[in-house]
């Protein structure tokens, strides 16, 4: 590799350089001011932590995005790499925008070390939605796993929040040893591990040996690592207990920043360095997102938890996004990208909400407590109904255009069971979506009913609505979003 960097270099990761220099400064002032746990030290590192979110996005918007890669081929620098880091700022934004009142309504300690961890896994999702190499993508997945496991387990005081730091880990470490199992034998059969030359030297292998048996089991493998981190079945074992246990910030960034940005590294992996043995891993990801659409929807529906409902549901969204991958075209990935960036938005409002009721124990977020929300807080109810209408996919909202997306190309690729199907598990999502869309405006059982005591309460209702907006607003602006998505979609295909 060249060592010899270019300004070019540097501005390409010039989004994750101000995140690293971020979480340094908020661990700092969490050192330094360590004896003064008051309101000013939560906003004080909430305002830190969004400033360098909002100049890495700007960095990145002024960023090189002509096409290729930085750093000798390891930091994809391409539209699609762009579309992929401002997807995943913008649900880190929402996450913390969520997580400052949580922190402060709850009392959790140590909220410098909590925004700083945040951070550090959004700088991880970052590496592994622009990887362009094997090693990058490693990288970067371990960065987003060891912030997250100890994110899971913040809420120090809960038991159901040390159980899920303990299973996500000991689950995530099975699955990151598959995937490094199967980069390896990738690496055996190509001598390559970017991504660009792995697709080259699997071409070269499939003509002169029409593929073989370590290809197969690399290509398995790898796929069986990232079904981890976006909760396909069977690999989604560790989601519902996970995403119930942790506190309700930390799983809004499970649910949107890790499936975005492994959604992102799937698209690189299996549109590139895979492509040219797409004959056989195009039947596992089908398999992977009938099985993943069908039991994320039924397991859904008899829940009672609120968090364990959506957690479910983030299951099946993954296998609607699945769908997109299997068409293997040009429209699929674009169905893929603008579906990742809908679902950012309309998932933080659905979790927002749930931070905003969730108390310090994790009560708070069973369903029949949302029973007459919209009387005791009309705003909070408002951007729940819009946020859980829009992941059922009803128009004109930001999910149904990303479920219209990925359906359509898989009926180009001329796979319209799998659409018919996307369909058929959509109206069955209706069910337990609506539900609670209903209750909001229901009666409360309970005349004794109220509202839980907030003394963030107005912080805790921005971040909702502002999704909710966003959710409105990319269904209006889906034309020119979907055709960046379009634009960022050609270059994974080349």
């Amino acid at each position: 590799m060249d060592l010899n960097f270019t300004a070019a270099d540097w501005a390409a990761v010039a989004p994750h350089l101000i995140l690293a220099g971020t979480v340094l400064v908020v661990m700092l002032a969490d050192l330094l001011l360590s004896a003064m746990r008051s309101r000013a030290i939560v906003a004080i590192l909430a305002g830190l932590s969004l400033v360098g979110v909002v100049a890495a996005g700007l960095v990145a918007l002024w960023g090189p995005v002509g096409g290729g890669a930085a750093f000798g081929g390891m930091v994809a620098t391409d539209p699609a790499a762009l579309y992929v880091t401002e997807t995943l700022l913008i649900g880190g934004a929402l996450v913390l925008l969520v997580s400052a009142p949580y922190i402060e309504r709850v009392g959790m300690a140590h909220p410098g070390e909590f925004f700083a961890l945040a951070l550090a896994a959004l700088l991880g999702m970052l590496v592994l939605g622009t990887a362009a190499h094997f090693m990058t993508l490693f990288l970067g997945l371990e960065m987003l796993s060891l912030a997250l496991y100890v994110l899971a387990g913040f809420a120090g005081g809960r038991h159901h929040s040390r159980e899920a730091a303990i299973k996500y880990f000991l689950l995530s470490s099975f699955a990151t040893g598959f995937l490094l199992y199967g980069i390896a034998l990738l690496y055996g059969v190509t001598g390559h591990t970017g991504l660009a030359d792995v697709g080259a030297g699997l071409r070269t292998a499939a003509q002169q040996s029409g593929g073989g048996l370590m290809m197969l089991a690399g290509v398995g493998l790898v796929a069986g690592g990232l079904a981890f981190k976006v909760s396909a079945v069977p690999f989604h074992m560790w989601t519902p207990d996970v995403y119930q246990g942790a506190p309700a910030p930390v799983t809004l960034l499970m649910a949107v920043g890790t499936k975005a940005a492994a959604f992102a590294a799937i698209l690189r992996v299996f549109y590139g360095a895979l492509g040219a043995g797409a004959a056989g891993w195009q039947p596992i990801l089908y398999a992977l997102a009938v099985l993943t659409m069908v039991g994320g929807n039924l397991l859904a529906l008899p829940q009672r938890d609120f968090k364990r409902l959506l957690a479910y549901s983030s299951i099946a969204h993954a296998g609607y996004l699945l769908i997109g991958v299997v068409a293997n075209t040009s429209a699929g990935a674009a169905g893929v990208l603008y579906y990742l960036l809908a679902y950012t938005v309309m998932n933080a409002g659905a979790f927002g909400v749930v931070a905003a009721l969730e108390q310090a124990d994790g009560s708070g977020v069973a369903l029949a407590g949302l029973r007459g929300l919209a009387a005791r807080r009309p705003w909070l109810a408002l951007a729940l109904f819009v946020s859980l209408v829009s992941l059922v996919g009803i128009p004109p909202l930001g999910g149904f255009f990303g479920k219209l997306g990925v359906f359509g190309a898989a009926v180009q690729a001329g796979h319209a069971e799998l659409a018919l199907l996307g369909v058929v598990m959509s109206a069955v999502s209706g069910y337990y979506y609506l539900r609670p869309a209903v209750a909001l405006y229901l009666p409360a059982l309970s005349s004794s009913t109220t509202s839980p005591p907030d003394r963030a309460r107005w912080g805790s209702i921005l971040a909702p609505v502002v999704a909710a907006a966003g959710t409105i607003l990319l269904g209006l602006a889906a034309g020119p979003l979907y055709a960046w998505a379009a634009q960022a979609a050609e270059v994974l295909r080349r």
